[in-house]
């Protein structure tokens, strides 16, 4: 790939399981120099880790990981109604997709919804999958929906301004990402908060 993707992946369910799934996905850069008193950096999302957490059987499924999250940003875990929790983790990836690994992690942790968001620049696709217990549903942005977004961002921006693509990109992330908000709102009673009506 020739652009980096940038991907979200939001963790969903039971507050205990959303907190175990965080634990369990922490990793460690080794250290810049083989110096004693250099430490590994503690890294909050790592696919080597979630890849070890899964039996030998399972890891035939997964490809060998060539890239782990970079540019990443862990969101706090946030406590919804009924005992439930949602955790959001923003990266980008070159070489790398998370699909497989995500699929089968989720068989480890059947009660959570693992909702993988990407948009790949270099092939001009935006695709989300809705993940639990290893069973996946799959949705992509339409070409007609994506050109009206690029072509509202140019419209605003200039066809020939990086700026409009970027923001384009996030839009259209958003966009997928959203898509299952019914869904996950409706399996886990994650339910959006009411707007106040305004008094006239």
């Amino acid at each position: 790939m020739s652009d980096p993707w940038i991907n979200r992946l939001v963790v969903a369910g039971p507050v205990e399981d959303a907190k175990a799934f965080a634990k369990a996905a922490t990793g460690f850069e080794p250290p810049e120099f083989d110096s004693p008193s250099d430490k590994p950096v503690k890294t909050p999302l790592s696919f080597e880790a979630l890849y070890n957490l899964l039996p030998a059987k399972a890891k035939r499924h997964v490809p060998n990981i060539e890239d782990e999250p970079a540019g990443l940003i862990s969101e706090r875990l946030v406590t919804r109604k009924k005992g439930n929790a949602e955790k959001i983790y923003r990266f980008e990836l070159s070489r790398y997709e998370p699909d497989s690994l995500l699929t089968e992690v989720s068989k480890l942790f059947p009660p959570l919804i693992l909702l993988l968001g990407w948009v790949a620049p270099s092939v001009d696709e935006a695709c989300s999958k809705f993940i639990k217990n290893g069973k996946v549903r799959r949705y992509r942005l339409s070409a007609d929906r994506s050109g009206e977004i690029r072509a509202s961002k140019y419209k605003e921006w200039g066809e020939d301004c990086l700026d409009a693509d970027i923001e384009a990109d996030w839009l259209m992330l958003d966009e997928v990402v959203k898509h299952w908000d019914k869904v996950l709102f409706r399996l886990k009673g994650l339910k959006r908060p009411r707007r106040r009506r305004q008094k006239t």
